[in-house]
């Protein structure tokens, strides 16, 4: 026959062990969670490092096509323009990324 005091110290151990189960998956629910939130982060930093590449890449080329347009003597004043609303339009999109 078994004994109730048996009986009541394997249910508490079972009780104790089913915590630290559980308290062990919501340690790992926890760090799944950080990794998450890391690698979104990191994700964020790579674009906004891209964006400063093609910001970078988009300025050298407007100096350049200045460059060739103040060479000239005829006048590309719209041209101009264009290079500088297409600028703008991008420094909007990098201040929103």
């Amino acid at each position: 026959m078994v004994n109730i005091d048996t009986l009541k110290t394997a249910t508490k151990r079972v009780t104790q062990a089913n915590r630290r189960i559980e308290t062990r998956e919501e340690r790992i629910a926890t760090k799944r969670d950080e990794i998450a939130t890391l690698d979104a982060e990191v994700r964020a930093e790579q674009d906004r490092v891209e964006m400063n590449k093609k910001m970078g890449q988009l300025n050298r080329a407007h100096a350049a096509l200045d460059r060739m347009l103040n060479s000239t003597d005829s006048d590309n004043e719209e041209v101009r323009e264009a290079l500088d609303k297409l600028i703008e339009v991008a420094q909007e999109q990098r201040a929103a990324a």
